[in-house]
């Protein structure tokens, strides 16, 4: 198994930078998403989620810095925060950010809401918009 990187594009569409390292279970996504092809772009991220928790079992901790994402992103998201959930059920150990920034109340409250419907612990981060991550 191997870290996976994904650089941040920009132009009609923006996905956002991911970077999932094997060795500390840390897990990056940062930017903007409205993806082209959302099932393109998050079915990999989705697949090294399952091959971490299947082949490596260490402790997993997602940090999310999200300013924007679309409908058929945040499905994925879902889906991922979903999978680490069901990890942690199983007994995995998951540790969940969402950074958002504090002048945007939409992406705190759709964090509040991905919390509530799945259950999962999720410490919530305010930052300043020009702030680098």
């Amino acid at each position: 198994m191997r870290n996976f990187y994904l650089k941040a594009t920009q132009g009609i569409f923006y996905t956002p930078e991911v970077k999932l390292n094997v060795e500390t279970g840390h897990c990056k996504i940062t930017g903007e998403s409205q993806a082209d092809n959302a099932v393109k772009f998050y079915t990999p991220i989705l697949d090294w989620v399952e091959q971490y928790i299947k082949q490596v079992r260490g402790m997993l901790v997602f940090d999310f810095q999200l300013i924007y994402f679309d409908t058929s992103s945040s499905k994925f998201i879902h889906q991922i925060l979903k999978r680490l959930r069901k990890y942690e059920i199983q007994g995995g150990k998951v540790i969940v950010n969402w950074h958002y920034p504090e002048d945007n109340e939409d992406v705190l409250d759709e964090g509040l809401q991905f919390s509530e419907d799945i259950g999962l612990d999720i410490t919530f981060l305010p930052y300043v918009n020009d702030e680098a991550y």
